[in-house]
């Protein structure tokens, strides 16, 4: 019995650093997939809001925009991304009205000046 669990115990561990050094050769992989799935979900809140098509389409150009911009770079500073993030995510969860579009604009043109930062 105390075999068997010393071995579930190193093998545990084997998975675990293995766990580790994969997410440590592929961070700026998955960085840049966390953006880009919060982009996508954006562009879908965007999409399915009562918004004018005049402001979906501002909002929906600046996601993709973005998105270019997420694409072109080596790596992403996932701190700073979810700051932004959670800031557009927090106005599309209640329903976009009002000036809320020129409020997101303002972040997703933050989120790419700190992309130009890095």
């Amino acid at each position: 019995m105390k075999t068997l669990l010393n071995r579930l115990i190193q093998i545990t561990g084997i998975v675990l650093a293995a766990v580790l050094l994969f997410m440590i050769l592929n961070w700026s992989f998955l960085t840049k997939l966390k953006a880009g799935i919060d982009l996508r979900g954006f562009a879908r809140a965007v999409r399915k809001s009562t918004l004018l098509l005049h402001d979906k389409e501002r909002i929906l150009d600046e996601i993709e925009h973005l998105e270019d911009r997420v694409d072109l770079e080596e790596s992403i500073d996932l701190i700073r991304w979810w700051q932004h993030a959670q800031a557009v995510d927090d106005m599309l969860e209640a329903g976009i009205e009002g000036d809320e579009v020129r409020l997101i604009e303002r972040e997703l043109d933050r989120s790419e000046k700190d992309l130009e930062k890095q």
